[in-house]
């Protein structure tokens, strides 16, 4: 039961701090501060249904009538109780074995995506940049994967990956998981932006490449379905 109520006040908060997002700061262009903002939203969604904060509220007391149930009647409710929360525990496991494949599965793509270095390719991971030379615009390419190298945006989709293994039913996982990746985007750009000099000369490189994306976990230059958002915030 003490694992249900984590879960709930847990889901609770994460959509608290998520519809501030979409409320207040989404379209907003202070990007680095949305990417704090997330994080430690994520970070306090986890946290603060652990901490007792029965001391810091003085509750009223409330005297209790406890009824007697017959024996036959109260085991009956227990064994209920404990299939029930059998049930609950076994989907669970279930779902977070299903979700930690998926995510292994993720990162031996990302690791065979970076060992074979196809021609068209151009996204990082971690420390390393995958890009293939002879594309155009390789200097503003490279420099919008070297943005996601310096701030370590990996270690932001790393996170919310392992936040999902363990809230894989939750929606509101899902959303953080896209938001993040958008502000990633937008954090490259913008710096990208300023190394070609030109808001419209960048925009037009995004608007005009045509060539394969990286791995699901990997920051990759081109993804049509973010190109749109990308172009917007630019200017």
């Amino acid at each position: 039961m003490e694992a249900q109520l984590y879960f709930f006040w847990s889901s609770i908060l994460l959509a608290i701090f998520y519809l501030f997002y979409l409320l207040l700061l989404k379209h907003e262009t202070f990007f680095l501060l949305n990417r704090i903002y997330l994080l430690s939203a994520l970070c306090l969604s986890m946290m603060l249904p652990l901490l007792d904060l029965s001391n810091l509220i003085a509750l009223p007391k409330i005297e209790l009538m406890v009824s007697t149930l017959s024996v036959i009647g109260s085991e009956k409710l227990v064994i209920a109780a404990e299939q029930e929360f059998d049930w609950l525990s076994i989907v669970y496991w279930i779902g977070v074995a299903f979700t930690s494949g998926l995510l292994l599965m993720k990162l031996f793509g990302v690791k065979r995506q970076m060992e074979l270095q196809e021609k068209g390719r151009a996204f990082s991971f971690w420390r390393t940049k995958v890009i293939d030379q002879d594309l155009d615009n390789f200097a503003e390419i490279d420099a919008h994967e070297s943005i996601h190298v310096k701030q370590l945006h990996t270690l932001d989709m790393l996170l919310i990956e392992l936040i999902g293994v363990i809230f894989w039913f939750n929606p509101w996982i899902y959303c953080y998981r896209k938001s993040l990746k958008f502000i990633h985007e937008y954090l490259a750009d913008e710096y990208a932006a300023n190394f070609a000099g030109s808001k419209k000369k960048y925009a037009m490189a995004l608007f005009l490449q045509n060539f394969n994306g990286g791995p699901v976990l990997a920051n990759t230059f081109y993804n049509p379905l973010l190109l749109e958002a990308r172009i917007k915030m630019l200017h």
